[in-house]
């Protein structure tokens, strides 16, 4: 069978992303030695990863902005969702980036691997951020990605409105620390190591998934977040949202007994799915929780 080749004016994929070459110098555009200090602010900006997607979107500059990933657009996962709808979407194929000759291409660590080292095999300036488990790593991908627009300043004026937040939010924690579960379909729930844990600790709570010894899934069974009473269960995604078995665990009557005479809120996961300074609107959101449980309002 003859192999398909695409052409765009040049002979193949890979030759088509060689003659559109940037003018950047290659490696990755933060922390590669040899990248020029004079660079050209890139204007052609390609984001192949939901985080970075919300990162680059709080930038501001639209018009440097020539696609997001498929995911920006979906308003379970995405707090931009709304908006992305303006912007192209790509799902990272080598073709469509040979179509938009980006000049700067955001992934994440485990973003369509072939496209991503297939660009960096032919020097392109490519950007990974790791994922943000903590506070301080959102602080740094916000400087990342500020470092590879070439707006170091918009980078600081980010991170500094996130701290003043962090403050704010901050003086509201007072008291005891009250123990959380957070709860997903199919009984996840979040353990050390994640944004949603270092939100709830911030925000206050202890994760009662810190205490436990879980399954080898890292999952929660329904009897035993029953059993160990937290004195607050965070619901990340609505049973009515899901039509699979996946969420019959939101939606057993167990469940639904114990909610109505226990402190509950619900976070819905793209607040906090992504290390993002939005994380801050699940924080409030928990601490808003505690503080209503605290005056006795019921759940």
């Amino acid at each position: 069978m003859m192999k398909k080749i695409y052409s765009f004016g040049c002979t193949t994929v890979s030759a088509a992303l060689l003659c559109t070459s940037l003018t950047a110098g290659s490696g990755q555009a933060h922390g590669e030695p040899g990248r020029s200090e004079t660079a050209p602010r890139p204007q052609r900006i390609v984001s192949l990863n939901l985080c970075a997607d919300q990162l680059l979107h709080a930038f501001g500059f639209d018009s440097r902005i020539a696609a997001l990933s498929y995911l920006s657009t979906d308003p379970q996962y995405s707090v931009i969702a709304e908006d992305a709808r303006k912007f192209r979407t790509v799902r990272g194929s080598a073709e469509e980036l040979v179509a938009i000759q980006p000049d700067l291409v955001i992934a994440g660590p485990y973003t369509t691997k072939t496209t991503v080292a297939m660009l960096q095999r032919l020097g392109k300036r490519v950007l990974i951020l790791p994922i943000a488990t903590n506070f301080a790593q959102l602080r740094s991908n916000i400087a990342s990605v500020g470092e590879a627009l070439g707006e170091p300043g918009r980078a600081a004026e980010l991170i500094r409105a996130f701290d003043r937040r962090l403050l704010g939010l901050k003086r509201r924690v007072t008291g005891k620390r009250p123990r959380a579960a957070v709860y997903y379909t199919n009984s996840v729930t979040q353990i050390a190591g994640s944004i949603e844990s270092e939100v709830l600790k911030f925000s206050g709570y202890r994760n009662i998934a810190e205490e436990l010894r879980l399954s080898p899934r890292g999952t929660l069974e329904l009897e035993r977040l029953l059993q160990v009473v937290p004195d607050m269960i965070v619901l990340g995604h609505r049973p009515e949202d899901y039509k699979t078995v996946l969420a019959d665990n939101l939606r057993h009557p167990a469940l639904g007994n114990y909610l109505r005479n226990h402190a509950w809120v619900a976070i819905e996961e793209r607040l906090w799915i992504c290390g993002t300074p939005v994380v801050l609107d699940a924080a409030e959101k928990l601490i808003h929780a505690w503080e209503k449980t605290t005056r006795g309002d019921r759940p």
